[in-house]
């Protein structure tokens, strides 16, 4: 992390986190300082917003077509 210096680094946490799960992967990455992270499912961005983590940033990094989903994710600063 010292070596990006003031560029932020993104934390891919799709597919349950890679088989960890999406709340441990990620905690174990906010504990460690990160605090941008992208998800490929609403399910994956509302678990992570579960975890109540401060001043995180999270991208979607497909697109969305569902009006129900975007207006959730919309809602939820995603």
């Amino acid at each position: 992390m010292e070596k990006a210096g003031t560029t932020p680094i993104w934390a891919v946490v799709k597919a349950d986190g890679y088989g960890l799960g999406v709340k441990t992967f990620a905690t174990e990455l906010y504990a460690l300082g990160l605090r941008h992270f992208c998800v490929t499912e609403p399910r994956e961005a509302e678990t992570l917003l579960s975890c109540r983590f401060a001043d995180i940033e999270i991208l979607m990094l497909r697109q969305l077509s569902d009006p129900v989903e975007i207006r959730a994710m919309w809602k939820a600063g995603v």
